[in-house]
């Protein structure tokens, strides 16, 4: 058998404010549809013989496609990140296409973050578990960095004078780390879970994350003291 399809494809839509004019349903979905069909011959014979003028123009026959194509693929993980930031008639559509596909498959998992918006909300509140992750994050992102912290220790020479001064430096991090993020809520629908995922603010884990690298490729203290003493305000200064 093969491990990965039987474990599931993930796909990923990463939407932006900066590509809102030129993303609507039909393009999502055609992302979508590609990324599914990249690797697997069998699907990829499936689009093919499907209308390519209707699939190019028709958003119902473009989410039938996509339909077919999740039926085939098995069991398959959707993640949409940042759906605020495309037009309110756009994403409704998206989202009342998305909850017909789901209906039609058990195998498909979906992942939606956002922005708190009324009309997104509107539309997924009786199909989704809403997780709010600004005030969800600030456990799992000192875990991370006191595991991060003892497995670079465990790697490079420093005695415990300089190890103590560095979890010192340390310290504010994860509270930087606690403001709003980009992404203020999850909509989990049909039970995405999968060994691995953690449901926590991916946007300022991200700004620990980095951070994290760059002090681990420092050697000498007071690169590490240069580095720590200004930390970055926020993910962008990062």
């Amino acid at each position: 058998m093969d491990t990965a399809k039987s474990l599931g494809l993930t796909l990923f839509a990463l939407l932006s404010y900066k590509d809102s004019a030129n993303t609507s349903t039909i393009s999502i979905l055609h992302s979508l549809i590609f990324q599914l069909a990249t690797e697997d011959k069998d699907l990829q014979t499936v689009l093919w013989m499907s209308k390519q003028r209707d699939l190019k123009s028709c958003t119902k026959f473009a989410s039938e496609v996509f339909s077919n194509l999740l039926k085939c693929a098995g069991p398959t993980y959707i993640i949409i990140d940042g759906l605020d930031e495309i037009a309110e008639l756009d994403r409704r559509i998206f989202l009342h296409e998305l909850l017909n596909i789901l209906k039609d498959s058990d195998e498909i998992k979906l992942l939606i973050s956002s922005r708190q918006e009324d009309d997104i909300s509107r539309i997924l509140e009786d199909n989704a578990q809403v997780i709010r992750v600004d005030n969800r994050n600030a456990g799992s992102i000192q875990a991370y960095i006191n595991r991060s912290t003892q497995s670079w220790f465990q790697n490079v020479h420093f005695n415990a004078e300089a190890q103590s001064e560095i979890q010192g430096l340390l310290a504010p991090l994860a509270a930087n780390a606690k403001g709003e993020t980009e992404c203020s809520l999850l909509f989990r629908l049909k039970l995405f879970e999968t060994p691995g995922w953690k449901l926590i603010s991916t946007g300022m884990f991200l700004y620990a994350k980095i951070v994290m690298d760059n002090i681990s490729g420092l050697n000498d203290i007071e690169s590490i003291r240069k580095e720590l003493r200004v930390l970055p305000r926020d993910l962008k200064d990062a």
